[in-house]
């Protein structure tokens, strides 16, 4: 029986010294991934017969304000379909500690959140056990792969977490990392 390999981690640690940055790209959810693009087909149909119901030669049957009010949900439907489409491809979500800062950011192509928190009001870099040992589907937030994550910290009265898609595994050698470089306090 041959033996199991080793398992590598996803993300991309660099130090430059005065700045550490991992890199940690989504976990491809390849289902999400193809159900989204073939129903993101049937939505495109959908915009562009709404659309041409509503402005092009041959006035739609109905009310054009029903339609009007319908191509606005569909339009917002999609685009949110969109961009968990894209964040599944090729989304990215990049820690930057300097001193006396870490910056969060999720994005996809450029388009997202970034968020800064303060190193000296950050405290007890942990394993999150808001994650729990999630299955296929998972928490929903984490069905997405946006937000959440393995890692957390206390930040006042809130707590933060961040490194969505890892295994416990790399979540704890990602915390050893940031205390290893003196960022995070032991």
């Amino acid at each position: 029986m041959p033996i199991e390999r080793v398992g590598v981690g996803r993300s991309r640690i660099e130090y430059t010294g005065d700045k550490l940055q991992i890199a940690i790209p989504t976990k491809k959810n390849w289902f999400l991934i193809l159900f989204l693009g073939a129903w993101l087909g049937g939505w495109t149909f959908g915009e562009i017969s709404a659309l041409k119901g509503l402005f092009g030669d041959s006035p739609a049957s109905g009310p054009p304000l029903v339609l009007f009010f319908w191509l606005i949900g569909w339009t917002v439907g999609g685009s949110l379909a969109v961009f968990v489409f894209l964040w599944n491809i090729a989304g990215n979500e990049i820690i930057t500690l300097t001193q006396g800062l870490i910056q969060i950011e999720r994005k996809v192509m450029g388009i997202g959140s970034t968020k800064q928190y303060s190193l000296t009001d950050s405290k007890g870099f942990r394993l999150s056990t808001a994650t729990h040992d999630r299955g296929y589907w998972g928490p929903r937030r984490q069905l997405w792969e946006f937000g959440g994550g393995r890692i957390s910290f206390d930040y006042g009265m809130k707590t933060v977490s961040f490194a969505n898609g890892i295994d416990e595994a790399e979540a704890n050698h990602l915390i050893d990392e940031m205390k290893r470089y003196n960022f995070v306090k032991a």
